[in-house]
């Protein structure tokens, strides 16, 4: 789409925008979730895919990040440090409704959705790095990969169906 194009869609040179810790298009491609220091910490923003109508999601000293937003686009999943260790949260696409889902004391981070109604996320409640899925409400945490060397790496690929 933009091959060879270098284009700033966030404007602002004294911040770490769209950071290596998350950015996502909406499903319909009209809006970016993305994730910013431009305020001291690491919070979630949301702006048009022109990179017009930046606003704040999330506002907490605590990093937010790993945006992601679900497959119709009605929600947004993403890891919080605002409870004191890594957790997974939802919340509606225009910031409001935030849910800790994971919660689990151990370290809980990367969700990416699955389906409309289910989330994969990495773990660190079982000793090491694991796979888990769960239900976007959070129920139903099952450990996918089980296994006592490290599983970390993931990616969500479409239905072939569904393209």
């Amino acid at each position: 789409m933009l091959e060879g194009i270098e284009i700033n869609l966030t404007a602002k040179p004294n911040s770490n925008d769209i950071l290596t810790d998350g950015n996502s298009f909406s499903p319909d491609g009209e809006k970016i979730v993305f994730c910013s220091d431009r305020d001291g910490n690491q919070n979630i923003y949301l702006m048009n895919s022109n990179g017009s109508n930046q606003i704040q999601l999330t506002s907490h000293p605590g990093a937010d990040y790993n945006p992601v937003f679900s497959p119709d686009g009605s929600s947004i999943v993403f890891t919080s440090e605002r409870d004191g260790n890594r957790e997974i949260y939802i919340m509606n696409n225009d910031g409001s409704d935030k849910k800790n889902i994971s919660n689990n004391s151990a370290q809980d981070w990367n969700p990416k959705y699955f389906s409309n109604d289910k989330i994969l996320f990495q773990s660190l409640r079982d000793g090491n790095w694991e796979i888990y899925i769960m239900k976007i409400d959070g129920s139903r945490q099952i450990n996918l990969t089980n296994h006592p060397r490290t599983d970390y790496s993931f990616i969500v690929l479409p239905n072939k169906d569904s393209l």
